[in-house]
């Protein structure tokens, strides 16, 4: 009887464990939506930087065909 009573109170125990392991888990999912929200900034400053980039092609392009230019 005791035996039995001490396999059902490791049981218990080992479902707080979970439970626990459970509540983590989900307390780091919560901080989700701050990622997603930080991942959404990184990614409008990284196309601002790319058009910035693209407004240089040009002025590139020119340089490269005067310098082409001059040589031939």
């Amino acid at each position: 009887m005791i035996s039995e009573l001490i396999v059902a109170m490791v049981k218990v125990t080992g479902a707080f464990q979970k439970s626990s392991e459970i509540m983590k888990a989900t307390s780091q999912l919560i901080k989700l939506p701050q990622f997603s929200a930080t991942m959404r900034e990184m990614s409008m400053e990284m196309m601002k930087v790319c058009l910035c980039l693209l407004s240089y092609i040009p002025r590139i392009i020119s340089v490269y065909c005067r310098a082409d230019d001059s040589l031939g």
